[in-house]
């Protein structure tokens, strides 16, 4: 359970790892929420997952492909972060791919730490690699890295044509009522939040929230919160990026989450789980852009929410009933 600190509920390190163990197994479906997520008109990701199946050459290395990234999404979703920096153990690790791991260490005579000192850097290269579509990517790499580069950018420009065709398709009235300068964006992407997020049971929590930084918050304990927010501000301004955040947190933070202990709030990385994701829905030059990533986020959470907050109810207690 969360163990009451002097002014905010905090995590355990035990209370994390039971989450996290909980949030991995959803990854199981990773394969499932793609084709969900195709059939809601969001599929930006898809390329890359493409070019990396065309480099398998057997049915088995596809399967293998296919395991390597269900494990890896599973390891990906359960890292506790930040408490990983304060306590060894408590992120999830795959015995699968702990499995694949330990057998490539023995095919390849060496610790993988130690490939460099036994072989040149581009056979290292390649021999890191457990997954059989990311090692033989590699190998092409090597052996001819213009047709190699050439690949790569025609699947970022199939990306790319996705994206902007989702933009178009994706795109309301809303974008009519506010500017493109820093005050315009906050504002809509404030009004976008409110509007996706209510019917997956968020609310706007003004009392922990301000101009640049809107929190939206669900109950999932008595004490505990998850919410939604925008961390890298930064990036949102200068770089034209938006990652939303999903958070649990203490119902008593405020603001960033960056100025509070690392064992009060933990991130809910479930965009991890589809590989590419989060590159393929980052960079936006429009309002219509920045609709679009955000609607891609709620989509894939409607899609998981269920799990994600049973998950959390399991460990935590005290579940709240609908409408609480």
């Amino acid at each position: 359970m969360a163990s009451a600190g002097r002014t905010h509920p905090k995590l355990t390190p035990e209370t994390a790892r039971e989450i996290c163990q909980g949030l991995a197994l959803i990854a199981d479906n990773t394969f499932a929420y793609m084709e969900q997520l195709r059939s809601a008109g969001f599929s930006a990701f898809m390329p890359y997952h493409r070019f990396l199946q065309s480099f398998c050459e057997s049915a088995e290395e596809l399967e293998l492909h296919r395991t390597c990234r269900i494990e890896s999404a599973k390891e990906a979703f359960g890292r506790c972060f930040p408490l990983t920096f304060q306590a060894k153990g408590v992120c999830y690790r795959s015995p699968v791919l702990q499995g694949l791991r330990d057998k490539n260490d023995r095919d390849n005579g060496v610790p993988v730490r130690l490939l460099s000192k036994h072989y040149d850097r581009e056979e290292s290269a390649w021999r890191r690699h457990i997954d059989p579509a990311i090692r033989r990517q590699v190998q092409a790499s090597i052996k001819d890295k213009q047709a190699a580069d050439a690949l790569w950018d025609d699947m970022k420009d199939e990306e790319r044509k996705l994206f902007a065709l989702e933009t178009s398709r994706c795109r309301t009235d809303l974008v009519e009522d506010f500017g493109f300068d820093e005050d315009g964006r906050y504002r809509f992407l404030a009004a976008l939040l409110e509007r996706e997020l209510a019917p997956l049971g968020f609310q706007y929590a003004a009392s922990r929230s301000s101009s640049r930084y809107p929190l939206y918050a669900k109950p999932v304990s008595a004490d505990w919160d998850l919410c939604w927010a925008l961390e890298d501000q930064k990036s949102f301004l200068l770089w034209l990026k938006v990652e939303p955040s999903l958070q649990l947190r203490s119902r008593k933070l405020r603001g960033k989450v960056e100025k509070y202990k690392i064992d009060e709030y933990l991130f809910v990385d479930y965009a991890l789980t589809i590989l590419n994701f989060g590159q393929a829905y980052w960079k936006y030059t429009s309002l219509s852009g920045i609709e679009t990533i955000i609607k891609a986020y709620a989509c894939l959470y409607s899609l998981m929410a269920p799990r994600i907050e049973q998950a959390i109810h399991s460990v935590l207690g005290e579940a709240l009933s609908q409408g609480s």
